[in-house]
């Protein structure tokens, strides 16, 4: 063998471990995250529920519902303060039992927060200033949802279960406005960011004994619209920011992850539903990124899949946590937020906090 071949053969070696040991890694990376879950997780209280985000993207408020060890729970009885910046948890603030959903005002000066139980029909300001909580907010006959309004004046609360009831708070005062009746249950809620409409993803007052459809409801008087029919029960809402659709996820059966399931996209200026988007395992929640780009899906085997709003066709999923499939219904993404910036995805599945960069 001349000098020559001798050193192309070398080098060529070389170059193939090289690539061998990027290859390999890189196969490492990939499946790490769509395998074991994404790179960053972090703790919030035992058991973290609902989380949402300060508008100015500082801070991530998680409820502690508390967890669940396959025989015996504990309740939570905090909202937990944790840094964005160094993903670090502050004081918990004790807002008595099972706190599980959670709307914050524009100005992000104060909480509302909503009790996972209905023993427990209260609503409980908190002053984020200065980390003290107000008096109560009572429903005697209960509180299951609620949504806050643009210009942070008013909460609008799901009074009741099957009550078909949606009660506005004046958010200064906590005093209880009129009553809006509808006609079926506010499984889900969403305000147009114009402060307009707020649509409901609703069933027939009884659940599971009706039509399933999202109702429109106009804000200024008080009165719902005409009905949109949807399929397969509507189980989560959310709105583009630019306030030009709707999705609807569908879950027919919440306990089936063999379906059917769906994503329905509204337009509202119309109204008019398109053909709706037949998904995978079991869709739970859902969250539209900033930039109106992508609808994100919880689905209850640990996964997000990206939905395009321009194409409506599915991304490749994300694995927020390992899967276990020990048949607890909590263990899957129950929360999303996302970032103001657009760059970081936030998801509770199983008992912790999952930080997924998706965008730039």
């Amino acid at each position: 063998m001349t000098a020559r071949r001798m050193w192309i053969t070398l080098s060529l070696t070389a170059w193939v471990a090289i690539a061998a040991v990027v290859l390999a890694q890189h196969t490492i990376d990939v499946a790490r995250f769509l395998f074991l879950g994404p790179a960053v997780t972090f703790q919030a209280g035992r058991g973290p529920d609902g989380i949402v985000i300060s508008p100015d993207g500082r801070t991530l408020y998680a409820a502690d519902d508390g967890y669940w060890t396959g025989s015996s729970s504990v309740n939570g009885h905090a909202v937990t303060p944790i840094s964005l910046t160094t993903r670090q948890a502050g004081q918990p603030i004790d807002v008595g039992p099972d706190p599980a959903s959670l709307a914050i005002t524009p100005d992000g000066r104060r909480l509302f927060v909503l009790p996972n139980n209905t023993d427990h029909p209260v609503i409980r300001p908190v002053d984020l200033t200065t980390g003290r909580v107000g008096s109560p907010l009572r429903f005697p006959g209960g509180a299951t949802g609620m949504v806050m309004a643009p210009d942070g004046r008013t909460l609008y609360v799901d009074a009741g279960t099957n009550t078909a009831l949606i009660v506005p708070v004046d958010v200064a005062t906590g005093r209880e406005q009129p009553a809006i009746r509808i006609p079926g249950d506010a499984y889900a809620m969403v305000i147009t960011p114009d402060g307009k409409t707020l649509y409901t993803a609703s069933g027939a007052a009884v659940p599971g004994y009706g039509p399933d459809e999202v109702i429109p409801v106009d804000l200024a008087s008080g009165h719902a619209g005409t009905p949109i029919l949807v399929p397969n029960e509507p189980v989560g809402i959310a709105i583009t920011p630019n306030g030009h659709t709707l999705y609807v996820i569908g879950n027919d059966n919440d306990y089936d992850v063999t379906g059917p399931h769906s994503l329905t996209a509204i337009d509202t200026s119309t109204g008019k539903p398109a053909k709706p988007l037949s998904l995978g395992p079991n869709p739970q929640t859902l969250a539209i990124s900033p930039d109106d780009g992508t609808v994100y899906i919880g689905n209850d085997n640990h996964t997000i899949t990206p939905v395009s709003t321009a194409t409506g066709k599915p991304g490749p999923s994300i694995r927020t946590a390992p899967w276990f499939p020990s048949g607890d219904e909590s263990l899957y993404p129950i929360s999303m937020a996302i970032a103001p910036d657009g760059r970081t995805l936030y998801a509770v599945d199983n008992g912790k906090i999952a930080a997924i960069p998706i965008g730039t």
